[in-house]
């Protein structure tokens, strides 16, 4: 059943997008968009076509194409953030190293035998737990060696992590029957606050932070490029 804050984050999304691109900010992360796009164009779908879709296998899919954009989103926020700082993308990739295979293991351990609910409640909530570390980490890193982040994809990382955090949660939940009954709504209410920190990261003007960083980073590409080889 789709609720009504199912169409709000819709729009919030859809306004996100155009904010994106109406701001010059869809360069910043090309994951985002992805992201974005995929979620706008699939869960439109569902409005459209809900009897068709709204089936397990389209269920897990939608599920899973999310959590890998998700997860390219924040190896995308880590390369732009860390690239130029050879001493702290050493350290995130030790980082991703480990975080990736935890989760792996993880998935392996909860590995679904043919239960549509072990695989909602158990399989990617441990995906996306592990998505969530590795964003946690990589903030950790930039903090640990001073490493400047674009406000934008401070805010990415940010409002993922917490949305993250909260729909695993939710979703490792499902089997409790006290909570089932709610998990509809608080669902797609915790997508709706998610959204709207997109679209507030989106359409907000660009500060003196921003034009600082990207001040910075030209200058240090440029003191990278003219070093001898």
């Amino acid at each position: 059943m789709l609720t009504p804050f199912f169409y709000v984050t819709k729009l919030l999304i859809l306004a996100t997008l155009i904010g994106l691109v109406a701001r010059g900010r869809w360069r910043l992360s090309l994951f985002f968009i992805a992201y974005l796009a995929w979620e706008f164009t699939f869960e439109l779908l569902l409005v459209i076509d809900d009897d068709r879709l709204l089936t397990t296998g389209w269920h897990i899919a939608s599920f899973g194409v999310a959590d890998l954009l998700t997860l390219g989103l924040a190896l995308e926020l880590g390369w732009r953030t860390f690239r130029l700082f050879p001493g702290a993308a050493a350290t995130a990739r030790k980082a991703l190293l480990v975080i990736t295979a935890l989760t792996g293991w993880a998935v392996i351990v909860s590995a679904p035998s043919d239960t549509y609910f072990r695989t909602l409640a158990l399989v990617i909530p441990r995906v996306q737990s592990g998505t969530l570390w590795l964003m946690v980490a990589m903030l950790l890193v930039a903090y640990w060696y001073r490493v400047p982040i674009h406000p934008f994809h401070a805010a990415l990382l940010t409002s993922f992590a917490a949305y993250l955090a909260i729909y695993s949660t939710l979703l490792s939940l499902i089997g409790v029957r006290a909570v089932a009954p709610y998990l509809a709504v608080l669902a797609d209410s915790n997508c709706a606050l998610a959204a709207c920190w997109w679209v507030y990261a989106a359409w907000k003007r660009q500060g003196q932070t921003s034009t600082i960083h990207v001040a910075t980073l030209r200058k240090l590409g440029n003191a990278v490029l003219a070093r001898p080889s």
